[in-house]
């Protein structure tokens, strides 16, 4: 392995500006690193040919296969690239059939609501002692009734589903005898992967992982520290690192280098104010400098894909890149809530209870729900947490304030005119209150009347479940009546 390059003597060399460029210079023009440089596949990249359709998997694989003799592959990404292969699959099948099992039981669902609302109202007649004479069943108000009612109104859905699933040409059980991908790959990656470690190497870089640059956050990976199961695995992101040195400054002499990756973790990137990448980390792109006298430039596949568009036209479409920037969303997402959760929601021995998650978690899981909505850009208000965060609505000079809670009493007017106050202060003309719990009817009053939008416990669910996948249950099965209970 590539030892750091010996000290100049001192007073001579660069000065303080020069020495630490990456630090405060902008990312270089991408024209020299795309029309020179070599380009490194990660992992995730060559995992997110089984994620898009054939048609887009296609132009991204006739790109690598025109760039072939400029590509490199870390040992590292390739083996981590057939560790995941078959699960990157099976997810992607399961997504299909837990949304298929989603649409087929929501006109159960529905009936079953319905049914709530009409025993609430048949409730409340008794209470009354009304004389008048009246039958759900008379009005086609009954559990059967709705059932009939929304048979089939789930099938225009449900054949979209089925078309979805049809753009796509492999199944687990195309993993072994006829991957496309792994078919493809092989032929373009030829020569193109460099050497392994000897186990010796690798356990002196594991040590060095955990022992010194993960606990000091230094990157790339200390975010996996916590999440693998063996210091090995959390180690991945270091060994790739290093190996991608180690070819840099054997092998390139200057010339540049540009990482791709899907994965869009903090201990890789500068993320903007929306969480989005934005930049290599400095630390990074100096690590690389000092050590290869190379420059390194980090971008994910679909600004990768947007700049070759740009500067060789005719190689990738729009629509090209914009299903590969889509699909990158769903990746950043489904890592999102595995860390929120513990786990991926399919694989959960129970459901998550909303009042049981750490108020933290509970926060982060409510914006990823507003990310997925896709209604704007969410951005976290400075010293908030994620109590309060703001929406820019796409194509509008909207912008909603969002209060997140998670209550277990009934929600009064109070917090209603606290939201409103805010709004104010932070120049949102819209709002939006988001509780586990109830709101009184006077708190919907004045909500409605201040243009704020009210999500109650049991539409959080839903939402959760339509835009997340993720069947949640709230532990407190019947939250206190308005005039049993003082609200907050």
């Amino acid at each position: 392995m590539t030892q750091p390059r010996s000290r100049r003597p001192y007073g001579t060399g660069q000065g303080i500006a020069e020495s630490f460029e990456a630090w405060w210079a902008r990312d270089n023009d991408p024209a020299q690193f795309i029309q020179n440089g070599i380009v490194a596949l990660d992992a995730s990249t060559l995992l997110h040919m089984y994620r898009v359709t054939p048609a887009t998997r296609d132009q991204v694989l006739g790109l690598f296969r025109e760039l072939r003799e400029r590509i490199w592959i870390p040992h590292q990404a390739a083996l981590e690239f057939h560790r995941n292969r078959t699960s990157v699959v099976t997810t992607r099948t399961g997504q299909f059939r837990e949304t298929r099992r989603i649409l087929e039981q929501s006109g159960s669902n529905a009936a079953a609501e319905l049914q709530k609302a009409i025993d609430k109202l048949v409730t409340l007649r008794q209470a009354n002692m009304t004389r008048r004479d009246w039958e759900p069943s008379t009005h086609g108000l009954t559990l059967e009734d709705f059932k009939r009612r929304l048979r089939g109104v789930m099938d225009p859905a449900l054949l979209e589903l089925r078309e979805l699933e049809s753009e796509h040409d492999l199944g687990p059980a195309d993993m072994q005898a006829q991957d496309r991908v792994l078919t493809a790959l092989d032929e373009i990656t030829q020569g193109r992967i460099g050497p392994t470690y000897s186990q010796s190497q690798i356990a002196e870089l594991v040590r060095e992982a955990m022992e010194f640059r993960y606990p000091n956050r230094i990157p790339p990976g200390y975010e996996d520290a916590a999440k693998k199961s063996t210091p090995y695995l959390a180690a991945g992101d270091y060994i790739l690192w290093r190996q991608l040195i180690d070819f840099a400054s054997e092998n390139l002499h200057r010339r540049p280098v540009t990482l791709i990756t899907v994965d869009a973790k903090e201990d890789w990137w500068v993320l903007d104010n929306r969480r989005r990448p934005e930049t290599a980390r400095p630390e990074l792109r100096q690590e690389f400098y000092d050590n290869t006298s190379s420059k390194l430039m980090l971008m994910t596949l679909s600004d990768f894909l947007a700049a070759v568009e740009s500067r060789l036209p005719g190689r990738v479409s729009p629509e090209t890149v914009e299903e590969v920037r889509s699909s990158e969303v769903k990746v950043d997402t489904a890592d999102k809530l595995k860390e929120i959760l513990g786990s991926d929601p399919r694989a959960l021995p129970e459901k998550p209870d909303l009042l049981a998650l750490p108020i933290s978690k509970f926060e982060s899981l409510v914006v990823l729900l507003l990310q997925a909505m896709q209604i704007g850009d969410v951005v976290r208000i400075a010293n908030s947490g994620f109590d309060m965060v703001l929406v820019y609505h796409q194509n509008s000079d909207d912008t909603t304030l969002v209060q997140i809670k998670r209550y277990s009493r009934v929600v009064g007017t109070e917090p209603i005119f606290a939201l409103i106050g805010a709004m104010d202060a932070a120049g949102a003309n819209r709002g939006k209150f988001i509780t586990t719990s109830r709101f009184t009817s006077h708190a919907r009053l004045n909500a409605t009347s201040s243009g704020i939008e009210l999500i109650e416990g049991q539409d959080l669910l839903r939402l959760l479940q339509i835009y997340l996948g993720v069947d949640a249950v709230i532990s407190v099965d019947r939250l206190a009546e308005e005039d049993q209970e003082k609200p907050y």
